[in-house]
């Protein structure tokens, strides 16, 4: 009876935010409430927890294992349950449990199909999907055009609340009330064409029954934080601010309405404790009023926090990004490594986006991409701490983009305890434009696992594994990731080659890296004044 009265509701309320705060004032990697605040130019944040505990998580890699868990979650839900989704791409045709020998059974699996099942369970559905002027609204309206029609209202919309014509929806972010528990994903994983795929990366038969990506690549690897417990609250509370922003997330679509209730969480007694952060652009906030149930003046605490734990960093430095080219990150390694054992970056090769999709020839981009990561890397050049990698099939040569396995991760590790996993890329548009969620983690027994299960991926070992120099990040770094490399195996060592600079580079930069800040001259300093560190 004593919690049910407002006044010590709101008493209750007071001591979980202060507790929630301590934590982050004594662990150094975590964002402060201040600092949160700082990143939200001076709009405090006030529904979502500073930090949260008692949570539990488990790291799914690759499209197999993220597909499965997701079909076994949507597939519990009932009626009065939920499914909330966004993402930069969804493929109606994604068969979330494919079966080659069952195809009837792999169709029912597709993952448009099962949500027009569970609006016919009375599940409440509703959908986000990214629209910029590169992906056109014509595919998210196909996609959502069916869930519509069978819900009677608007559950599923293209969304273009992102700043720039060439901005992104690009937040991975799925919740799901189902078995009365609420769970999370959150992460790097589009339910999108060529994104399923098995550790082993080999196209077998259940890879050859889904849409393929269009440049045939080897494989694709990236994956999902799976949450359970307090964190998921917030993972909801975000994505229900985004479902109800006031501004319509594109023309003629206005969302169904929906009603906050705190769903069903479950503690754990675990050590693992989780900071959400966020990308908005200051500038779609206060420009054109987007976010203003949550972020009216933008966020950049995934930048922030990004910077911070490189900056807390004392033995090593992993970072796995698809582009791996924003300045101040960059900056913030350089400056940490006389601090640290080791800094490993992996990414994806020169030539990864040089083949054609469909007619268009898209090889100028890609020398885009590469004239400005070789500028922003050649600080750390001849550097014995630094090591950096691109992901090959085993034992195919790396001069042909079908031996790629693509690697679309947005992961930074930091000493065996700290991690952040989300959607945002090391670039400018997911670092201060797009919108973006990543998930701060602190738990020395979960990051380390997390770790050694990705670099199991990469390196193509077993996981789990009792390899002594697994164990170990620095002498991994050391002997695991060389030898690899060494043996034509799947990480193979890379680095930016030097291209002369062309007009049209600069062009293109500003189409795909769109700036979310007011003042622009903010993000032309990084990249385009010659008195920086980073251009010649």
């Amino acid at each position: 009876m004593f919690f049910r009265t407002g006044k010590n509701k709101l008493i209750m309320w007071l001591f979980f935010i202060k507790i929630s705060i301590s934590y982050a004032e004594n662990i150094p990697f975590f964002l402060t409430q201040d600092e949160i605040t700082s990143t939200r130019n001076g709009i405090v944040r006030n529904d979502i927890n500073v930090t949260t505990s008692s949570n539990k998580l488990d790291l799914l890699i690759n499209g197999d294992n993220v597909f499965k868990s997701l079909y076994n979650d949507i597939k519990a839900t009932e009626a009065g349950d939920f499914i909330w989704l966004t993402g930069w791409s969804i493929n109606k045709d994604v068969m979330l449990l494919p079966d080659p020998n069952n195809l009837k059974q792999s169709k029912q699996s597709g993952i448009q199909s099962m949500l027009i099942d569970a609006i016919r369970r009375n599940v409440e559905v509703r959908i986000l999907i990214n629209q910029n002027i590169v992906y056109s609204p014509i595919l998210a309206i196909e996609f959502c055009g069916p869930l519509n029609q069978e819900a009677g209202k608007v559950v599923c919309a293209p969304d273009s609340r992102h700043n720039a014509i060439s901005g992104n929806m690009h937040q991975k972010a799925i919740v799901v009330k189902r078995n009365n528990e609420t769970v999370a994903y959150v992460g790097s994983m589009d339910i999108s064409a060529g994104r399923y795929d098995s550790k082993e990366h080999n196209q077998d038969a259940k890879y050859n029954i889904e849409p393929k990506n269009s440049r045939s690549y080897r494989g694709w690897t990236g994956g999902m934080l799976y949450i359970k417990g307090p964190a998921v609250l917030d993972v909801a509370r975000h994505l229900y601010h985004e479902i109800t922003d006031p501004v319509a997330p594109f023309t003629l679509y206005k969302m169904a309405d929906t009603v906050w209730k705190n769903p069903p969480i479950v503690k754990y007694n675990t050590d693992t404790i989780l900071q959400i952060l966020l990308t908005a652009a200051p500038l779609g906030g206060i420009k054109y009023g987007y976010y203003s149930n949550w972020a009216p003046r933008g966020e950049a605490s995934i930048l922030a926090d990004t910077i911070k734990a490189i900056q807390n960093a004392k033995q090593y430095v992993f970072i796995s990004d698809q582009f791996l080219w924003y300045p101040p990150i960059i900056e913030a390694v350089i400056k940490q490594l006389p601090k640290i054992q080791a800094a490993i970056f992996v990414t994806n090769a020169d030539n990864a986006f040089d083949q054609p999709i469909g007619s268009f020839n898209i090889t100028t981009v890609s020398d885009t991409r590469n004239y400005y990561r070789y500028n922003i890397w050649k600080n750390l050049q001849g550097i014995d701490k630094v090591s950096a990698y691109k992901i090959i099939k085993e034992g195919l040569p790396d001069t042909d983009i079908r031996s790629t396995i693509y690697t679309h991760w947005k992961v930074l590790i930091v000493d065996d305890i700290y991690a952040i996993i989300g959607s945002a890329g090391v670039e400018q548009a997911g670092m201060n434009n797009d919108i973006d969620m990543s998930i701060g983690v602190y738990d020395r027994e979960q990051v380390t696992d997390m770790r050694i299960k990705l670099w199991s991926e990469y390196l193509n070992f077993p996981y789990p594994n009792d390899d002594p120099n697994m164990k170990d990040p620095v002498t991994a770094i050391k002997t695991l990731w060389t030898q690899e490399a060494a043996r034509n195996g799947r990480a193979r060592h890379y680095w930016p080659a030097y291209i002369e600079y062309s007009l049209i580079y600069s062009i293109i930069f500003n189409i795909m890296e769109p700036c979310g800040y007011v003042d622009v001259t903010m993000c032309q300093k990084l990249y385009f004044n010659d008195e920086t560190l980073y251009m010649k």
